[in-house]
């Protein structure tokens, strides 16, 4: 079915457009009534774009030089500069960017059902409920709900992919140079708010590429290639250094997500980090100390290096990294059904799309499509392997895990064995089996807080 029938069929249906608000006003709602502040990198992004609007400057503080300044540290500018543009139509307002979040992610869902509809879908013969399996545990997905609750650069990255994938779709629906230049133009954009991009658009290439689609892989490159030249201009000018996104990219995420007892964490309360940050003049120093120690390690320890990526990769997996140990919780109550909500849809979206892709792996599907979303998960969940394990990061995968979770629900009766559809939910056991076996402190205390 092509993008357009699908489209049509969708919203053939008046239930459908119920759906879609209701995703809406979930997300806006839960905005709304929690009231969430600003704090930590949100409240960094805030202020960044905000001495964008007032002082026409990419910055944090307002004393030190910008060679001096912390901004630089922050993943960004995207993020930064679409709350800068924002603030500077609607003035300072945060209800703005929870309506405007809450808005991408409805339609998030939207560009997801029609290409799981267009790809798998049958048309006027079409069980909605097979639709809705897929649909509901994503729309009301409580760790994107507490995204889109905060002003945190995922509902953007979230969105935006989405929107690459759907362009990429349709070029191979019908090829046409506009639609190339396009997706370069999407997937340049994406790279500026989160640089994990970076494998989206290796992915989407690596497979144009195979396909003998030249033109089209030359002409995302060069148009991805011209959104970066003014970012990395700017910090060249800045910092007398290529620096192409920010500084926790390939250098604090290195030193803090590989160092033994981190289990993969964003941490900077070690001594190690410590010292670093210590002997470095500035963040482009602490960035290159960084990404020294970090090859240092990897060519003394290669089996050390080696034993704590497996540990990453494992716990990466584990439904216990949830999105509901946030601070912003009226009572123990509302946290302990968020923490149950959170991992149950993790389950059913995460693991229906294991189940797809062992599938396809098994038959050695040869389909373009199905090819480009296995190899965009398993490149994002490579890049938080060797950098940062959180479930903030593990998010990322969540558009191409709703449509090769759309691909189990779609599968004809006796497709795939029993075994298979176990295989992914006892991976998840033992995943968060060593999840808690390796930080049972932290567990035992984050419990604590909840029944307190």
């Amino acid at each position: 079915m092509t993008i357009k029938k699908s489209f049509k069929f969708l919203f053939s249906a008046k239930h459908f457009y119920v759906f879609l608000f209701l995703v809406f006003l979930a997300s806006f709602g839960y905005s709304l009534i929690h009231n969430i502040k600003p704090a930590v990198d949100a409240r960094a992004y805030d202020t960044i774009a905000k001495n964008l609007v007032n002082f026409g400057e990419y910055r944090l503080g307002s004393e030190n030089t910008l060679m001096e300044d912390d901004s630089i540290v922050k993943v960004g500018p995207g993020y930064e500069f679409f709350l800068a543009a924002v603030y500077s139509i609607f003035g300072e307002k945060t209800w703005i960017i929870w309506f405007l979040q809450s808005l991408f992610y409805s339609l998030t869902i939207l560009i997801l059902a029609i290409l799981i509809e267009a790809f798998f879908g049958k048309g006027e013969r079409e069980d909605w409920k097979k639709i809705y399996f897929v649909l509901i545990p994503a729309g009301f997905f409580i760790d994107m709900i507490e995204l889109n609750a905060m002003l945190l650069s995922e509902s953007l990255f979230i969105f935006l992919t989405s929107v690459s994938v759907l362009i990429f779709y349709s070029n191979l629906e019908k090829k046409d140079s506009r639609k190339s230049f396009f997706l370069g133009f999407i997937l340049g954009i994406l790279y500026l708010v989160r640089p994990v991009a970076l494998m989206i658009l290796f992915s989407f290439l690596s497979v144009l590429f195979f396909k003998k689609e030249y033109k089209t892989v030359l002409a995302v490159i060069f148009v991805f290639s011209a959104l970066q030249v003014p970012w990395i201009s700017r910090n060249y000018q800045v910092y007398d250094s290529i620096l192409l996104t920010h500084t926790t990219a390939g250098g604090v995420d290195l030193l803090s997500g590989n160092y033994p007892g981190n289990h993969g964490e964003f941490r900077s309360d070690f001594d190690l980090y410590r010292e670093t940050e210590e002997k470095s003049s500035n963040q482009i120093a602490f960035y290159d100390n960084s990404l020294k120690w970090f090859l240092d390690f990897a060519k003394e320890n290669p089996v050390s290096l080696s034993l704590v990526w497996t540990e990453k990769g494992i716990i990466f997996w584990s439904p216990t990294k949830t999105g509901g140990f946030w601070f912003h919780y009226f009572n123990s109550f509302e946290q302990t059904l968020t923490i149950l909500f959170s991992i149950l849809s993790y389950v059913l979206i995460f693991g229906t799309a294991l189940v797809y892709s062992l599938k396809t792996a098994k038959e050695k599907a040869k389909n373009t499509f199905s090819k480009a979303m296995i190899f965009s998960m398993i490149f994002l969940f490579l890049v938080s392997v060797i950098t940062i394990v959180s479930s903030r990061y593990r998010i990322t995968l969540l558009p191409f895990a709703v449509i090769l979770s759309a691909g189990y629900w779609f599968s004809e009766k006796g497709e795939i064995s029993w075994k298979m559809q176990l295989a992914p939910l006892l991976f998840f056991t033992i995943a968060a089996s060593l999840d808690l076996y390796l930080q049972i402190d932290k567990f035992w205390q984050k419990i604590g807080t909840i029944i307190s």
